[in-house]
């Protein structure tokens, strides 16, 4: 359905919606002249209604508070506060922690006009097969093919070059190396000064006991108090777990096979030379080509992401930018165009909604094509909704003559795109926003 025919079909609702205001007018409002009560007093016993309604639900949850003070926390219940280094030996908060993040995806992909698309696999998934995905490295890195520590994505070797386990191996060697059990949220930022995590809780907790502060605003600080407990319990989980599985620091250590003699010199001094060649044409001294040697987690992720891992393909910042090189820029960008699509459509909205509504149905159509969900609601609110200055949304003017317009500037041979185009336009008139 063509955005023309959808601007016709509205219109014919509107219609038919005013004759039907107009017709339930002259029947003096339908089921209300059924009842011998004024409908002003009907109004007044419904505010009376909602208001204690309102004040039960609110001693409830009150009542509840009290009984349970922890209830309110991330696992607050069998991880109390304060949590503090005890936590590392408290049987029943390690207990909690591992059954809430053992079942949980390891990571959530994100985009902008996309459904987030969690990842195949699990946290535990993630350590309980960790030795085989090592097994699965070291057979995929004694082929040639597969030492990608350069050049561009190479989709057509994930079969070849195991590319599920890499994903699933750098993402625990990357983890491993930067959880810290908790030390660096409960040991004490100076001498004698409290430690980063009651800090944190401090300055949180000063604004919550600040009068001015609105509801709205102290739910708020539950959120963040809850965003920090997480992430604090998550690294003691990760300190526990990385301590009896191999990271990527020690995936050759204990290689006895002399068949692999050569790929761990590869691994410990091969990538090493790769690196310095990368750096040298840059002539940084010395102590910043020290800064800029490879951990092996980081290998790693130069492999994976250049096999197609989606986690670093969308968040790129563990891949160098000096080892980016164009090869790998480019085949992204041929890869994945809906991106820059996107990019470009978020950037022109103010300026040029048209191209801007033409760029993005183009790069959904691509997003699909890729294989991932495309979020057309939210796509449909982007162009058809705008906010005030208070935050207030406000439908846009004109949306339905943008996307005609849109329609103009799309290859009528694009027929992904145009159906896309349909699409964002019959979510937004769903919504009411279509105008």
């Amino acid at each position: 359905m063509r955005p023309r025919a959808i601007i016709a079909i509205s219109l014919s609702f509107v219609f038919l919606g005013i004759l039907m205001v107009a017709y339930l007018f002259r029947v003096n409002s339908g089921l209300s002249v059924k009842t011998d009560v004024p409908r002003e007093e009907l109004e007044v016993r419904s505010q009376k209604i909602g208001t204690a309604f309102e004040i039960d639900l609110q001693h409830a949850q009150l009542e509840g508070m009290k009984s349970s003070p922890n209830s309110l926390l991330f696992l607050g219940d069998e991880c109390p506060e304060p949590i503090d280094q005890s936590t590392n030996s408290n049987t029943e908060c390690l207990d909690a922690i591992d059954q809430h993040f053992r079942n949980e995806a390891a990571y959530i992909v994100e985009h902008f006009g996309m459904v987030p698309k969690k990842s195949s696999f699990t946290y535990g998934q993630m350590f309980d097969e960790h030795k085989k995905d090592r097994e699965l490295l070291v057979d995929a890195l004694q082929r040639s093919e597969c030492r990608l520590l350069e050049g561009p994505i190479r989709l057509d070797l994930r079969e070849t070059c195991n590319a599920d386990a890499f994903e699933r191996f750098t993402l625990l060697a990357e983890l491993c190396h930067t959880a810290t059990g908790g030390s660096k949220w409960f040991g004490p930022l100076l001498k004698g000064s409290k430690s980063a995590y009651r800090l944190k809780i401090d300055v949180l907790g000063d604004f919550k006991s600040n009068p001015a502060n609105s509801q709205r605003n102290l739910d708020w600080y539950h959120s963040q108090l809850n965003e920090i407990r997480e992430e604090v319990l998550k690294d003691v989980w990760l300190g526990y777990m990385c301590s009896s599985h191999i990271s990527g620091d020690l995936l050759f250590a204990h290689e006895q096979s002399s068949s692999l003699v050569e790929l761990a010199e590869w691994w410990n001094e091969g990538t090493i030379e790769v690196r310095n060649n990368q750096l040298t044409k840059y002539n940084f001294p010395s102590s910043v080509m020290d800064s800029l040697q490879w951990a092996p987690h980081e290998r790693l992720a130069e492999i994976s992401v250049r096999l197609g891992d989606a986690r670093l393909v969308f968040d790129d910042s563990l891949v160098s930018l000096l080892s980016g090189s164009n090869d790998y820029r480019n085949s992204k960008r041929s890869l994945y165009q809906w991106m820059e699509q996107l990019k470009e459509a978020m950037e022109l909205r103010d300026s040029a909604r048209s191209e801007s509504i033409s760029l993005a149905a183009r790069g959904m159509a691509g997003m699909r094509e890729s294989g991932f969900d495309a979020d057309v609601a939210e796509i449909a609110r982007f162009f058809c909704e705008t906010e005030d200055l208070q935050g207030k949304k406000i439908v846009s003017q004109n949306c339905a003559t943008s996307f005609v317009d849109a329609e103009s500037l799309l290859d009528t041979a694009d027929w992904k795109a145009l159906r896309m185009l349909d699409e964002i336009a019959s979510k937004a008139l769903d919504q009411g926003i279509f105008q």
